[in-house]
């Protein structure tokens, strides 16, 4: 690693240690600013401490994080203006259990996350971000997406892996001929529709964006091919989402397990 990302990196986590409370054998971070306690935040740290080698608050972390979980396997997205159960911070969650599977197992927490992301799937592909906001959140798909992909490979899951196939093709579909990727595709609670290239989910690399399926994966859905990224390492495009390419990528890995052939259901 770089020697000014490494420097970087420790100096970040050096400030997330000294936001976190340890009580016993549980940990959590509250916000510095607005004082909530987020589960989001929470998976977050614990995947970038672990993916950069591993910490002692970890474990800490995802005991308190176990201790979190809804009856129905659920997570609350805590905010400063609401606090409900969703799909969306359920899956992040989901994702680092599954970072952390090796070293600190949390099998029934992480089942349940499992069940209540499938059960959130409305239609094929979208999946409910929360009673609150039911518009079809493309980053909400590919996050429950991923999540089922990934926990598909760990357990070899059929149903969470066909799941997370139509997450792609519904992402895919949606597509449009600029080759964005929509906010929303539809209104649900909004008064409109937010079709349109948010910065925060429109940023893709060149190795997120080469994980991509061709839409031609899916004949008759698109109305074209889209181009290749050619963006250089490190880079960002306007091209598509960093969520919705990631997850894309993680999705496709698993389609050619499918029983009947390579392609997806639908």
């Amino acid at each position: 690693m770089d020697r000014r990302l490494t420097s970087l990196l420790f100096r970040v986590t050096r400030e997330v240690r000294e936001l976190a409370i340890v009580d016993g054998e549980t940990a959590y971070i509250r916000d510095p600013v607005f004082g909530i306690v987020r589960n989001r935040v929470h998976a977050e740290v614990a995947k970038a401490l672990l993916r950069s080698g591993g910490d002692p608050l970890v474990g800490p972390i995802l005991n308190y994080v176990a201790g979190c979980q809804n009856p129905d396997g659920s997570y609350n997205e805590v905010h400063v203006n609401y606090n409900e159960p969703s799909a969306l911070i359920t899956a992040f969650i989901g994702d680092a259990l599954l970072e952390a599977a090796d070293r600190h197992p949390h099998e029934e927490v992480l089942r349940k996350a499992r069940d209540f992301v499938l059960a959130a799937e409305r239609r094929p592909g979208y999946f409910l971000k929360s009673s609150g906001y039911t518009a079809d959140h493309l980053n909400v798909d590919a996050s429950c997406g991923a999540f089922l992909a990934r926990y598909a490979e760990r357990y070899g899951d059929e149903d969470a892996r066909a799941a997370a196939l139509r997450a792609a093709e519904n992402i895919v579909h949606h597509q449009c001929k600029c080759s964005f990727y929509p906010y929303a595709v539809d209104k649900g609670t909004y008064p409109y529709v937010f079709k349109l290239p948010c910065v925060h989910y429109q940023g893709v690399t060149t190795g997120r964006g080469a994980g991509c399926p061709s839409p031609t994966t899916f004949p008759g859905r698109m109305r074209s091919p889209r181009p290749p990224l050619s963006t250089p390492p490190g880079r960002t495009t306007g091209t598509g989402s960093t969520l919705i390419s990631a997850s894309i990528g993680s999705i496709r890995t698993y389609r050619g397990s499918l029983p009947g052939g390579s392609r997806g259901p639908g």
